[in-house]
Order: structure tokens, then sequence, then C-alpha cells
């Protein structure tokens, strides 16, 4: 028997049942779906393409239903065929990106939600409840210890006007009693709910989703994953509560949760205390997205090699120096502009058109500061106290140049020039020397504090080391 409120993104399992396209339930083919770390398949004994020999002509499914095993409802989306076999026995094998268990849905426009609760990776380390009291007895015989279970106080509800939506902070609790043993479980999530009566797409949602995931990466310093899905549907006045529908995406992975050392970089809730209002609110409405899109995206593409990373990091602080300085350009746009009139005007008419546009071209942003003294400034900025920590006596200046020359080099390759960072250690390190950087600026947009991001570095004795490491190397 399947229990569907047990089942989790990382889970492997397999449902039995009866399928077929929306408004042909008399057509039903019976099958296996199997749901694992490779994806969602569905393994059919028969066809739906009954009337032709090559159904891989019409091999996608952007809807499928499913009546399954303790009458579960399923709807299979965004799918195609992959294998089709006939003979004495046809079986056919469909691969879908979305899998819905408690509802069946017709179309795009029937994808809509009322909110959303996400079960994550380290949830409960970053609420950091302790929820759970023991109690033993004077004598000193555990068989006969107690466990009492204090719900959370510390939820949070926080409105963002910039998406009309509220993000809030909640648990899940339950029992499973098996043969002498009793196990309570306490699990937290995320609720994302849009103000207003009106419902929102299941893109919507997984937009949304996706960028406060971005933001708990950031806070937790590592990759964090969807455990549960669980979509609110409509109100069932029977059962006075909302329909629940889980949600399944083709993964690809399977994650684990490391445990999290405790010197190490980990912005909990309660650290962030009441700036947490301010906080999510600047994650959601920023200058800087292309600079957090970067540093998310590089943080968990764990397989990118240390170019790759070295090139995503400066790219991401080019980017965020362009979006936040009020001080970019060696002169205003209104001086250059007529400088850039002159230069143009002295190019001789017999040069070629298509040289000449490319001249044209290279002279429109030239007033504006080249990478290394971009990247300097970054350096430069950041406050006295943090920047003894990530950079100790080094000479930032002389750094920002090397990174420059670096970036030049592994961006077009050629002749190596001298001063270039090495491949393997000298960069591997200089990333965590860059990744630190991005960090401290990305939390003060975030209205973190010098103070408390000290705090939070200091504390980070492995990183420290590292940091001193790449200077060395360098």
């Amino acid at each position: 028997m399947v229990k569907v409120k047990d089942l989790y993104i990382n889970d492997s399992f397999e449902i039995k049942g009866d399928w077929y396209i929306p408004n042909t339930e008399q057509k039903k083919v019976s099958g296996i779906l199997s749901f694992n770390e490779k994806g969602i398949y569905l393994d059919l004994f028969g066809s739906f393409n009954r009337d032709t020999l090559v159904s891989m002509r019409n091999n996608k499914y952007d809807f499928l239903h499913g009546f399954c095993e303790d009458s579960i409802l399923i709807t299979l989306h965004n799918g195609f065929e992959i294998q089709h076999k006939f003979g004495i026995i046809e079986t056919t094998r469909l691969t879908f990106n979305f899998l819905f268990i408690g509802k069946h849905f017709n179309n795009i426009d029937e994808l809509m939600f009322h909110s959303v609760d996400i079960k994550y990776t380290y949830l409960e380390e970053w609420f950091d409840n302790r929820v759970f009291d023991f109690k033993f007895p004077r004598d000193g015989k555990l068989k006969d210890y107690t466990v009492s279970y204090n719900p959370p106080q510390d939820i949070f509800e926080v409105e963002i006007p910039s998406i009309n939506t509220v993000i809030k902070g909640g648990y899940y609790f339950s029992t499973k009693a098996g043969h002498h043993k009793h196990t309570l479980i306490h699990q937290n999530c995320i609720s994302i709910i849009p103000k207003g009566e009106e419902q929102c797409s299941f893109k919507w949602f997984t937009e949304t989703e996706n960028k406060f995931k971005g933001l708990l990466s950031f806070l937790m310093n590592r990759p964090i994953f969807q455990k549960q899905i669980i979509a609110k549907g409509d109100y069932q006045e029977r059962y006075k509560t909302r329909e629940k529908i889980y949600i399944f995406p083709s993964k690809g992975l399977n994650f684990i949760e490391k445990e999290i050392n405790s010197s190490e970089v980990f912005i909990s809730l309660s650290d962030i205390g009441s700036s947490l209002e301010n906080v999510i609110n600047s994650w959601f409405d920023n200058k800087i997205e292309p600079t957090i899109e970067n540093y998310i995206r590089t943080l968990y593409n764990g397989t990118s090699d240390t170019v790759t990373v070295f090139l995503n990091y400066t790219k991401a602080l080019e980017s965020f120096h362009r979006e936040t300085s009020e001080n970019s350009q060696y002169v205003t746009n209104s001086q250059y502009s007529k400088l850039r009139s002159k230069m143009i005007k002295a190019i001789e008419d017999e040069i070629d058109t298509e040289f000449k546009d490319k001249l044209r071209g290279a002279l429109s942003y030239a007033h504006h500061y080249e990478f290394g003294k971009r990247l300097m400034h970054c350096f430069e900025d950041i406050d006295n106290e943090i920047k003894g920590i990530i950079f100790t006596e080094h000479n930032v200046e002389i750094l920002a140049n090397r990174i420059k020359q670096s970036r030049n080099y592994y961006t077009h390759f050629g002749k190596k020039q001298e001063g270039v960072i090495d491949e393997g250690f000298d960069l591997y390190f200089t990333n965590i020397l860059l990744k630190t950087v991005l960090f401290y600026w990305i939390a003060k947009e975030l209205s973190f504090t010098d103070e408390l991001l000290k705090g939070w570095l200091d504390e980070d004795y492995n990183l420290k080391d590292m940091l001193k490491r790449s200077l060395t190397l360098l």
C-alpha cells in the first residue's frame, strides 16, 4: 500500500495502475510508474497508439492520467515516448518531467494552486528547533526515559510586497508506531502563500520557490534541495481542508544531507533575528540579480572545474560593481559623448565600413572602469576588520592585477604571461577568496551588518586557514 504523505523526492518507488490520455478513459492501458534518481518513467503493457504501427510519430504527452492502487489519482506532465516494442507482447516506455499525486489535471490552465508547502534539506538545522525533551530517571535505567514534544514558537511570517506574497515558516509533526517502537517525526517547512483569493500557476510557484531556495542556499552555504512539495488546491467543504497534491519533479540526482561542521559559516534563523523581513525582501527585490545568479549556480554545480568556477566568480564581481557602484566611470556620460564623437570623426573614411562599425562599438563603453579597477574597488571597500580576515597583509592592488591577468588568459587562452595564476591548488584557493568576497557583498545587500559578518567569518577556522593558504600561494 502506497502512503503518499511518506514519499519524498529522494525516494525510489513504483506505482501500478491504469493510464489514459485525458478524456479517453475508455482507452486505459495498464502499466507501472517508476520514480527514482534517474527520473520518472511509465512502462505500459500496450500503447496509446494502437491505430498506427509507428507510434513514435505522435510521441509527446503533455498530460496523462493514472488511476492507481489504493484509488490514487495521478497526473503525469510534460513527457514523451522513448521506446516502443511490439510483437507477441507490446510494451511502451514514456518519460515525464513532473508527477502530481492527488488530482487529475487536464491542461496547463488547470495547474493552479492556493499555496505550496516545501520541506527542504537542512531546514531543521536552519530553524534550530529544540522540540524534543528527554527525561531520564534518577536510577539511570534508560528503558524508563520519557520524551515530550514542544512545538516551536519562533514560526515567522513575512510579507513580500514586490510579489504580493507571504512566506511563512511552519512544521509538520507525525508519529509512527511499530513493533516495540514508536517514532516521533518533526519536520519544518516553508509555505508560499499568494495574497488575495485568486490561485497562482504552477510555473509561478516554481519560480518563487526556486528563488527562496536560492536564499536558503546562500544563508546555509551549501546546495539546498526539496525533500517534499505539497501543493494546496481547492477547499473541500466535506473535509474542512484544502486538497493536497504532492509534486515530484524529475530530478536526475540523489541528494544526501551531510553533517554540518559547527565552525563553518551557516546563518540560521536565530542569527538573522529581527532582520528577517529585510533580508527576505532584499533578496526578492534587489539590483544584483546577475551576481546572485552566478554565485548560486556555482554553489550548486559542484562538478565544475576550477577555471569555470574562477570565471564565474570574476564575472559575478564585475557585474556587482557595475550595478552597485556610483563611481565606475572615468568621465561622465555627457563628457564622454563629446569625446567619443571626436574620436569617431577621426576615423578615416577609407577604412572598411565593417571595421569602422566595430571601432564605434568598442568606443561605446571605453569610459567605464575595466575589470581590474572594478575588482580592486570590490576588495578595498570591504570593512577594514573583515578585510584583515580575508586578505591579511596582502597588497590588494597586486592581487587584483593578478586576478585580472588570469581572467583574461582563461577567457581567451593563448600565450601564458608571467603573473597568471596556475590551475590546480593556486586557482582553487583563489576561488575560495573570491567566493568569500562575493559572500560579503551579497550579505551587505541583504542588510547584514559588518559586525555580524565579521563574527561569522571569524568563527570559520577552516575558511580562514584556506584564505591564508591562497595568499601564500599567490
